[in-house]
C-alpha cells in the first residue's frame, strides 16, 4: 500500500525557505539548542519579538503571520514545545505533520537526535525525519549557510 507524504512539496519548498532565511537573519544559527521552555504563550511571543526585529520579512509576508510565528519558533530551537504537547495541534495554524516535518528539518540540520514524544507526535517525526533524508541536497544547502 502507497501512502502519500502528508506534506505537500510547496509546504516543504516554504519551510526550506524560511530556514534559509532564519539562517541569514541569525535566527538559526549551528549552535541553536532544543530548548523547551515549557510555555507556549512564551514561545508564540519571544517568536513574535524576533521576527519583529529583522529588517526583511521572511518568505510568505504577513498573510502567514501565525504560521510563521509557528515555523520560526522551531527555527529557535522550540520544536520540542510546538510538536510535544497534545493541545497545540488543536491551537497551532500548521498542522502536526507540517510542525514534524520543519521539526526533521531541524534536528537533521543540527546533528540531534530525535527526543521523547508522545506516540503520535514520535510517529509523524519519524516519518518526516526519513522523508528528510531522501533529500541530502536540501541538508547540504543549508548546512553551507552556516
Amino acid at each position: 500500500m502507497f501512502f502519500r507524504y502528508p506534506v505537500s512539496p510547496e509546504i516543504q519548498e516554504w519551510i526550506v525557505l524560511n530556514f534559509e532565511w532564519a539562517i541569514t537573519a541569525g535566527l538559526l544559527t549551528a549552535q541553536t539548542p532544543l530548548a523547551d521552555p515549557g510555555n507556549l504563550a512564551q514561545v508564540r511571543a519571544e517568536t513574535r519579538a524576533a521576527l519583529a526585529c529583522c529588517a526583511d520579512a521572511p518568505p510568505g509576508g504577513q498573510g502567514t503571520a501565525h504560521h510563521l510565528t509557528d515555523l520560526h519558533g522551531v527555527t529557535r530551537g522550540f520544536g520540542l514545545s510546538l510538536l510535544g504537547d497534545a493541545k497545540v495541534e488543536a491551537e497551532g495554524p500548521l498542522s502536526l505533520p507540517t510542525r514534524a516535518h520543519a521539526f526533521a528539518l531541524f534536528l537533521a540540520l543540527r546533528g540531534i537526535g530525535p527526543p521523547d514524544l508522545p506516540a503520535r507526535a514520535a510517529r509523524k517525526l519519524a516519518r518526516a525525519l526519513a522523508h528528510i533524508h531522501k533529500d541530502p541536497a536540501t541538508l547540504m544547502g543549508l548546512r553551507g549557510l552556516f
